[in-house]
């Protein structure tokens, strides 16, 4: 009788999946889809079958006026190697913030309360980037968070609190521990005051009127 072996069942690591934002971005940021799928660092079909699924293939009938360049290189500083921690971040956190909204990382949403803010679309939203472990240069996305200027407040004195002034209350850093050295200089008033030392008579042309009584002023019209 024979035994049948059967082998262990070795799983590979598991398809990566790509968003709407980061495949829009892509486009909007290339001149064409083979451009796009290199700025992303997939496979054109690849790329293609993702394109297809958020309804977002779109390719042009010809490659006239498209820019020839010498390396598919698109931009030197890999936004995915920054989230993994291959590389340091050379952005300032409004900057990379803003990337990871873009090409879909981050939600535009408080990671505390929720709050959506994708409705917003002149890139003010009121968030701001925080770092778990307070170390800014950190950029692991799994060390992100984003925070609403409310819970930037809400959260201050606590654990999870803003990783600047997570110990700290935020009015006690405004008012007991950022230096007050400020000096007003005096401005000279637009309203000149004049004293009685530097008065300047003024001269009076006119006429003096000399004042009668009525009565008197009858009697001139009765003559």
């Amino acid at each position: 009788m024979t035994k049948l072996q059967i082998k262990p069942n070795k799983r590979g690591r598991p398809a990566k999946t790509y968003t709407y934002n980061q495949i829009n971005h892509a486009i909007q940021s290339t001149e064409s889809m083979k451009m796009a799928s290199e700025y992303l660092n997939m496979s054109y079909n690849n790329f293609k079958k993702w394109a297809k699924i958020h309804k977002l293939w779109n390719p042009l009938p010809t490659s006239a006026g498209i820019r020839r360049r010498n390396s598919v290189k698109i931009s030197p500083h890999n936004l995915e190697k920054i989230l993994n921690g291959e590389n340091p971040s050379p952005y300032r956190e409004t900057i990379l913030l803003k990337k990871c909204f873009q090409e879909g990382y981050l939600k535009q949403e408080c990671s505390c309360c929720g709050t959506d803010f994708s409705y917003i679309e002149n890139n003010l939203w009121p968030l701001v980037l925080d770092f778990l472990d307070k170390n800014h240069k950190n950029t692991k996305l799994e060390n992100l968070r984003t925070l609403c200027l409310n819970c930037v407040y809400t959260l201050q004195t606590g654990i999870k609190g803003w990783y600047r002034h997570r110990n700290i209350p935020l009015n006690d850093v405004v008012d007991n521990r950022l230096p007050r050295d400020i000096h007003i200089e005096p401005r000279e008033s637009a309203i000149s005051v004049t004293t009685e030392d530097n008065a300047v008579p003024i001269e009076d042309n006119e006429q003096s009127v000399d004042f009668i009584p009525f009565e008197e002023f009858q009697k001139t019209l009765e003559n």
